[in-house]
């Protein structure tokens, strides 16, 4: 598969003593939990339940580091300072010095050895989200042995199916170890991320999701939320609805059968009632189809509920509810 150049990231390392206790109680995932070079996918929290970020937690013996879509590390760094009173922790957004690329397992393979042997991709249907660092193969020119190439890390994430591993660092130290033009095939293109991390059904904060939205509305409960941690920032709110299973909303695949591309925003209908919203949308594996990310109405939650996209009152097109994700994480 080659090397995917990724969209802008959010990366934000919280560094400090207390830096796992602060972010414990203020998201989803069960820090405290993890050891060195270990991760988690997590939802940071308000008070309300609300979803203020959603990011892949990777711990480090000094810091954690908070990877995910662009323009969050302001306000979850405002968020951390607003709960931290005397505690040991301070935050480093790293995010406008950073690149990130995914590769697939093979092409690692060809460019990068993984220093410490326990396997980055696993079997398993669901693993816990890893970092490890990287030694150039003997057959790799690339990188030049820099200190700063030394800084880029393989990191495993639950993004898409096809490319689970993220390369990322300093840029310049990231095109040292995939620089375009080079042997290993290379897409520059973000269309090819969104689409492949679509069938993954994978949401990205700032298009799928926001704010506005509850954790259990991204329908990634068994990934990203402890139920059994214990207290946290939004907690009763999160636990209350898992309690009444009365979820009113939820992220799906969408496939639309249409000539032209239904824009962002589109509402989709069902006896006289909107059932569905898009947030992404790409195109189908057919000429004239369409997949989507977006919300259902409890009433389409299952694969195979159907609805039409209408144009100023007109049926224009019939979309159908699509199967969930190919993996786990």
């Amino acid at each position: 598969m080659g090397f995917t150049r990724l969209p802008p990231l959010t990366v934000l390392d919280l560094i400090g003593t207390d830096a796992a206790k602060i972010l414990n109680n203020l998201c989803s995932a069960a820090i405290l939990n993890l050891v060195s070079g270990e991760g988690v996918e997590a939802f940071v929290t308000d008070v309300r339940g609300r979803t203020l970020g959603h990011v892949c937690v990777f711990v480090f013996g000094d810091r954690l580091r908070l990877i995910g879509a662009a323009g969050q590390a302001e306000q979850i760094a405002s968020h951390v300072d607003r709960y931290t009173i005397r505690e040991d922790v301070r935050c480093q957004d790293r995010s406008g010095e950073w690149l990130g690329v995914l590769v697939d397992a093979e092409t690692l393979c060809q460019v990068a050895t993984v220093v410490d042997p326990e396997p980055l991709v696993s079997a398993a249907e669901h693993v816990k989200l890893v970092w490890r660092p990287l030694a150039p193969t003997p057959a790799w020119p690339n990188p030049s042995g820099s200190e700063m190439a030394e800084q880029v890390l393989a990191y495993r994430v639950p993004w898409t199916a096809s490319t689970p591993l993220l390369l990322a660092g300093p840029a310049e130290a990231v095109r040292e170890w995939a620089p375009a033009g080079s042997a290993v095939d290379w897409s520059d293109d973000p269309v090819v991320f969104h689409r492949e991390r679509v069938t993954n059904r994978f949401p990205w904060y700032g298009i799928d999701l926001d704010d506005r939205n509850l954790p259990q509305e991204a329908d990634r409960d068994a990934l990203a939320i402890s139920f059994t941690k214990g207290c946290y920032l939004g907690q009763e709110t999160v636990a209350r609805l898992d309690a009444l299973g009365q979820v009113q909303k939820k992220l799906v695949r969408w496939q639309i059968e249409a000539a032209p591309q239904p824009p962002v925003g589109t509402e989709l209908r069902a006896d006289d009632r909107i059932v569905g919203r898009l947030t992404t949308i790409n195109a189908g594996e057919s000429p004239g189809t369409w997949e989507a990310l977006g919300f259902a109405r409890r009433s389409h939650f299952d694969a195979g509920a159907e609805a039409t996209w209408e144009v100023e009152g007109v049926p224009a097109a019939r979309a159908v509810v699509l199967p969930g994700p190919l993996r786990l994480g």
